[in-house]
């Protein structure tokens, strides 16, 4: 199940983006991935018929930095800690040239997109 905290410091990221796409466009294009949460069994089955799989982390930043292919990020709260599958991802993401980033708070994901295309965004 989704975490609230998650779900408002996620929520938080995207609007903090948003405020930002003027001055870097790219950042529109950077994605939430809707593959956590209870759902009823038809909508799983459906879901997972059309791709949705365990483990993939929540947020994808598909443009590379010159030093990394892209990026994703897995937002957490409290004392919650990567799944096994989440863990897998990471690590294969992370082997074929992608950066990758738990991100416990709003503010540490928007570090994390700061530094890795070097920008400061307004917050």
């Amino acid at each position: 199940m989704r975490n609230n905290a998650e779900h408002r410091e996620q929520s938080a990221f995207f609007q903090i983006l948003a405020l930002n796409e003027k001055r870097y466009p790219y950042l529109k294009y950077i994605f939430a991935v809707a593959n956590g949460g209870n759902r009823n069994i038809i909508t799983a089955t459906m879901l997972k018929a059309e791709g949705v799989k365990r483990g993939i982390w929540d947020v994808c930043i598909p443009f590379p930095n010159g030093k990394a292919h892209g990026a994703f990020i897995e937002f957490k709260a409290g004392k919650n800690k990567l799944t096994p599958e989440q863990i897998e991802f990471g690590s294969a993401v992370t082997d074929a040239g992608h950066s990758t980033t738990v991100a416990y708070d709003c503010m540490s994901a928007i570090d994390f997109v700061e530094g890795y295309f070097g920008i400061t965004l307004a917050t």
